[in-house]
């Protein structure tokens, strides 16, 4: 039987599920910047949202300033994935600004696609 390798890099940015994978906070860092399952990617996902309710007309163009892809709170975790040493403190500030946007898009939505 072959043992298949797969190396931490794959994990961290392809494969793992879960922030609890990783094994050091620039490990946390860069799942949360570039991971499927991270922050970044389910912000992504509420910007792809936000921009078809403003090309359908459901909503003004100043959303996507607003609500949308304007954030910098994603420079700021995408600067720590690049860093050689990241801090706790750090990482968790960034987290807790990018979960906090990524929540008001949501209400944001939420308000205008409920029925």
């Amino acid at each position: 039987m072959t043992k298949t390798y797969t190396s931490r890099t794959s994990v961290v940015f392809d494969t793992a599920t879960s922030i609890h994978e990783m094994k050091n906070m620039r490990e946390r860092a860069q799942f949360e910047a570039f991971n499927p399952h991270g922050l970044l990617a389910e912000k992504k996902r509420n910007d792809d949202i936000i921009e078809k309710l403003v090309d359908d007309g459901v909503v003004p163009v100043g959303w996507s300033l607003a609500y949308g892809f304007a954030s910098g709170d994603d420079k700021q975790l995408r600067k720590l994935a690049l860093k050689n040493r990241v801090t706790g403190s750090d990482l968790r500030w960034a987290q807790s600004m990018m979960q906090r946007h990524i929540q008001r898009q949501e209400e944001k939505i939420a308000e205008v696609t409920e029925v």
